[in-house]
């Protein structure tokens, strides 16, 4: 499943103002990636999901994908839940967000070695917990940001430690 890599390639490469060969490769692109988000169920959900949200990149998903997502979301791995909070922040979808970006807290595994999430269970690889943080942790920020800016909350995120301890602290007060 090499095309909703490449597709989230280009579309960050067209974002940041570079000229790519043709004006319809991102479209064609896109097209199949709907098709292939078609043709994946249950069995597939996280593969199902990152095609949802390549495609959501460009394209709106339609009421009927966010629900059957919304349906899902609380079998989804940590990769693609931080996936689906990143969907629901840029759907300004605040009541599936809150709920998501709690579950993924929730679900931080806290170790000797510091907080990290594990789960990607992607079809084709296995569990990578260090690129399943970063994409966590980049939908917590994500989400974050959003929320910070509400009158009404105060959410601070601290980082500490070196690299090596990969030490993350997260404070919520309201």
């Amino acid at each position: 499943m090499i095309t909703p890599y490449v597709v989230w390639g280009l579309i960050q490469a067209d974002n940041a103002g570079y000229k790519l060969a043709s004006d319809t490769t991102i479209k064609r692109g896109l097209e199949r990636i709907r098709q292939l988000m078609e043709s994946r169920g249950d069995g597939q959900l996280s593969d199902r999901v990152y095609l949802m949200y390549v495609y959501g990149q460009r394209n709106r998903l339609s009421d009927a994908h966010w629900a059957w997502l919304m349906a899902r979301s609380p079998r989804l791995s940590d990769y693609a839940l931080s996936l689906a909070l990143q969907m629901a922040v840029d759907r300004k979808d605040r009541t599936n967000a809150d709920r998501m970006a709690t579950a993924l807290r929730d679900r931080a595994v806290r170790d000797a070695t510091g907080l990290h999430w594990r789960t990607g269970s992607f079809s084709r690889w296995g569990e990578d917990p260090f690129e399943t943080t970063a994409v966590a942790l980049d939908a917590l920020v994500s989400y974050d940001r959003v929320v910070a800016s509400a009158p009404a909350c105060h959410r601070k995120v601290e980082m500490s430690g070196s690299v090596q301890s990969r030490n993350v602290r997260f404070g919520w007060a309201s």
